[in-house]
């Protein structure tokens, strides 16, 4: 059961802290980057430039709240910030929206949201109850993701996360319609991922250690040395610094993209902020995320509308701090 709740007095039985948030991407299992003996991956500088086209960021947020019999509530948000060729910004937000997940309803629930969004048959086993309303805010991403590529020209449209497919909630078939839609109206799609969990082989470390001591902005293509499910990923996968004193991101984009990976990359940098993550994709995830009085609202919602518990944190009760 979906639903958007009203507005509410926050409740005192609880306290937010309480609650699970979700507000990153699920990634990918380990998987190997291996250098062959005596070959090093060519980094290249990277040039910031200020985008003259549209940009448009999707990142969307969960939140558990509470228990009722034989389940859980739950809210998701997702938001579409839109930064136009004059950098006027504009911001839709799309919920919060409460999520009632039990054993009895989530098949029904994850049957209808993957035949509506990503358009296959129900034949797939829907996780655990617990897990159900991150699959929802996936699924809601997705659903915005799919209607940017279908109706912005001339756009950069940036995800949260990675290209990575082939996955139950990610099968080839929905990303390949989002890219599709994208190339047809002449936009290009790039996913930004800031962990990942593909390593370099001969150390365990993560392919984000490529760019370990390198001064100043740049990238490399890792993408032809990944070993394992080399199919799963679509087009090159990169390790960026976008900007000279930030963070190290991952950066995919799919072949065959109406402009050329080096001139999406260097517009990737003239996005950045000073931690060198783009900031209209920073926005999106600000604009998603729940605040403290946000959830004790909604966990009053909750409370009137479902009757839901609020239970204290076993682990806190048994171990304290150190749960």
């Amino acid at each position: 059961m979906i639903r958007r709740p009203p507005r509410s007095t926050p409740s005192n039985s609880s306290a937010a802290s309480d609650v699970y948030k979700r507000q990153d991407g699920c990634e990918e299992r380990n998987e190997n980057l291996t250098v062959p003996e005596g070959i090093s991956i060519p980094i290249r500088p990277l040039e910031s430039i200020t985008p003259s086209r549209r940009v448009v960021a999707i990142d969307g947020a969960s939140v558990t709240l509470g228990h009722i019999d034989g389940g859980v509530v739950g809210a998701v948000r997702a938001t579409v910030v839109v930064r136009e060729a004059g950098g006027r910004i504009k911001a839709e937000r799309y919920g919060p929206y409460l999520i009632v997940a039990t054993a009895r309803n989530s098949q029904m629930i994850y049957d209808r949201l993957r035949k509506t969004v990503i358009g296959s048959p129900a034949n797939v086993r829907a996780p655990h109850y617990t897990r159900m309303t991150d699959r929802v805010r996936g699924f809601l991403e997705k659903f915005l993701q799919l209607e940017a590529a279908r109706s912005y020209t001339d756009s950069l449209i940036l995800l949260d996360g990675s290209m990575r497919v082939g996955t139950f909630d990610t099968p080839k078939g929905f990303m390949k319609r989002v890219l599709r839609h994208a190339a047809s109206k002449g936009s290009d799609v790039a996913a930004v991922s800031k962990r990942t969990g593909l390593t370099v082989e001969s150390t365990g470390r993560s392919i984000l250690s490529v760019l370990d001591g390198v001064d100043g902005a740049c990238y490399a293509n890792v993408k032809p040395y990944i070993t394992q499910g080399h199919a799963r990923y679509f087009g090159n996968i990169y390790v960026c610094k976008l900007s000279r004193t930030g963070r190290v991101f991952r950066v995919d984009i799919p072949e065959g993209t109406p402009t050329g990976h080096a001139v999406i990359l260097s517009e990737l940098s003239g996005l950045a902020g000073d931690s060198g993550y783009p900031e209209v994709l920073r926005m999106a995830h600000v604009l998603s995320a729940f605040t403290q009085v946000e959830v004790l609202e909604l966990q009053a919602a909750a409370v009137r509308i479902y009757g839901m518990e609020l239970r204290e944190n076993i682990r806190r009760e048994l171990f304290g701090p150190f749960g």
